[in-house]
């Protein structure tokens, strides 16, 4: 029995596979969490947006304000631990007044373009204990840690 320093076991086991390092109990992990993961079907009779009618139709672009994005950037919760951007929170809700300047102005050039940084898209999953026998991958759930940046735009109302 031996315990890493995050209160998981490194003797894990999932089917027949069985592990004593971090590298296999990562890995281990890594791929109970993939063989649970289920990609959604899109039924084929379901309506795809180009398939709908062209209407002209002109909407003012939405945009962030740097006070709506300092706001934001000061509710971040400063307990929480460094995100896959190693970006640590505290950081970003201390330094507020001087990041909302160029947050806006990379949210908003996001919202133009349609486009979402890919790195914000990126997470850590860390495995949390259900119930049963901690040794078990199978009785782990993943969450997923993301950046605290980009959960900003979800703390600010655009169309108020």
């Amino acid at each position: 029995m031996v315990k890493s320093t995050t209160g998981i076991p490194l003797d894990v086991t999932y089917g027949s596979q069985n592990s004593i390092t971090s590298v296999t109990s990562a890995n281990l992990f890594a791929e109970f969490f993939r063989s649970v993961f289920e990609h959604a079907e899109v039924p084929p009779s379901q309506l795809y947006v180009d398939q709908f009618p062209n209407y002209d139709i002109r909407m003012q672009q939405p945009q962030f304000s740097r006070v709506d994005i300092f706001e934001a950037l000061r509710s971040v919760d400063a307990s929480k631990g460094p995100d896959p951007d190693y970006i640590p929170p505290s950081f970003v809700k201390n330094c507020a007044a001087s990041l909302a300047t160029p947050v806006m102005l990379i949210f908003n050039h996001s919202l133009m373009d349609g486009i979402f940084a890919d790195v914000w898209k990126l997470a850590s999953t860390t495995p949390i204990f259900k119930a049963g026998n901690t040794y078990n991958v199978e009785n782990y759930r993943p969450i997923s840690i993301l950046s605290c940046l980009a959960k900003v735009p979800r703390c600010i109302q655009l169309f108020g």
